[in-house]
């Protein structure tokens, strides 16, 4: 078997593979044994009769097909193995010649990674500051969630809770997503679409509105960014709120523990330190990978690109099925094709390889490993969050150690994150 390989753009290989009028007379001798034992042939054992004799029971062409389909998959692995390549995904094939078979096998090859000296990478940290103001914040929440609620009539207005029914349409279509029934709500809080609050103030219980709100252009649901909606709108029930007093009670009684408000107070202020402390190290780090991605030169091949954009539109195919609508009703919505989205998506998605490679690289040169124990302490994190009544099944699961794999590649990155964030942070 001859073999002549070069490489292409793109992370690409080709494999021009070539063999002998021997070679193929042999995978005809394989071939012609494996039917031995299918054909039925006058005077023979079924699987006694000579290959000659199977070979006269199979037509020309169909031998042919046969033997092709033999032979390429196995001396396909053959030249992978001579020249060492570890393909990712499935080859494209072009036959050139039958008889002697020759063809040339496209492969797609783990990109060659160059990374530049990340160790230069520096990222200030955002500096974190909590005053009484936020403290205040934390505890007016907790007060509202503590709060009594007292059932009248109205007119309602801020800081009154309501319960309403709504429906959004489009274009004379209801937006299921943009449709609920008794839905709680405090007026003023922001927690719905800007301007949707405002149309509720002065609202008496059973009263009915209708209005236009045009989303903002920023909305985290693509589908209606910057899309004039059409709201109806029933006022079910309202409620007065009544607030705790703030003192040593309501401390206990948010907690749980015997607590004075001093001690509650510098507890709140310790937590919401922590959270921003963390939020800050994201900014930090993400702001790095960047930053390395970009220092990052690599040939990335599309099918590692198409497979991030397959694992973007699954994760927005999940969000639009809790949001009751189905894909093509999301499609239709967004005015996109699903080709037009993938198109769309493809920026991001070499973002995020390219991101996964430089940190997969950094991860390589700092000689970053995830061991066996961390591997084990990551899976049984994961299973303290199996469904119940689905332990067993899940346990096999990360027992294969295909997964187990794919676990220790996820540490890996996830301490590469951290060790690009201590060199950024210098």
């Amino acid at each position: 078997m001859e073999i002549k390989r070069e490489n292409k753009p793109h992370s690409q290989v080709s494999l021009a593979v070539a063999l002998s009028a021997a070679e193929m007379d042999q995978y005809e001798q394989e071939v012609l044994a494996g039917l031995r034992g299918e054909i039925a042939i006058p005077g023979f054992r079924k699987g006694k009769a000579s290959l000659e004799a199977v070979k006269k029971q199979v037509d020309e062409a169909k031998m042919k097909q046969l033997v092709i389909e033999k032979a390429i998959p196995d001396t396909y692995v053959k030249a992978l193995v001579q020249e060492k390549i570890n393909p990712l995904g499935e080859p494209q094939i072009d036959l050139k010649k039958i008889d002697p078979l020759e063809y040339e096998a496209i492969v797609t090859v783990f990109p060659e990674l160059k990374l530049g000296d990340y160790k230069k990478i520096k990222v200030k940290k955002e500096k974190i500051t909590v005053g009484k103001e936020d403290v205040d914040a934390a505890l007016g929440s907790i007060r509202r969630r503590l709060a009594k609620e007292k059932e009248f009539n109205g007119p309602v207005q801020n800081d009154h809770k309501v319960e309403i029914d709504f429906k959004g349409y489009m274009d004379g279509a209801e937006i299921k997503g943009a449709t609920s029934q008794n839905h709680p709500l405090v007026l003023g809080s922001k927690m719905m679409v800007p301007g949707f609050e405002d149309q509720i103030v002065g609202l008496k219980v059973g009263d009915k509105k209708e209005f236009d709100l045009t989303f903002p252009d920023d909305y985290h649901k693509e589908d209606l960014r910057s899309k004039k909606v059409h709201f109806e709108v029933e006022l079910k029930k309202a409620f007065e709120i009544e607030l705790p007093e703030l003192n040593d009670q309501l401390a206990q009684q948010a907690t749980g523990e015997k607590i004075s408000l001093k001690d509650f107070r510098q507890k709140i202020e310790e937590n919401i330190t922590k959270a921003r402390e963390e939020e800050a190290e994201y900014k930090t780090q993400s702001r790095a990978v960047e930053q390395l991605a970009n220092m990052l030169e690599a040939d990335i091949p599309d099918i590692l690109i198409n497979e991030e954009v397959d694992r973007l539109i699954f994760s927005i195919r999940q969000q639009v099925a809790a949001d009751g609508l189905t894909w093509e009703q999301y499609l239709e919505h967004s005015g996109n094709k699903e080709e037009q989205l993938r198109e769309q998506l493809r920026g991001d998605a070499e973002k995020r390889v390219r991101g996964e490679l430089a940190l997969a690289e950094l991860a390589k040169q700092e000689k970053i490993e995830a061991s066996d124990s961390e591997v084990d302490t990551e899976i049984k994190k994961l299973l303290a969050r199996a469904p119940k009544g689905q332990e067993k099944r899940a346990k096999d699961y990360y027992a294969a150690e295909n997964n187990r794999l794919r676990i220790a590649a996820s540490l890996r990155l996830r301490k590469a994150v951290e060790r690009l964030g201590e060199i950024a942070g210098q």
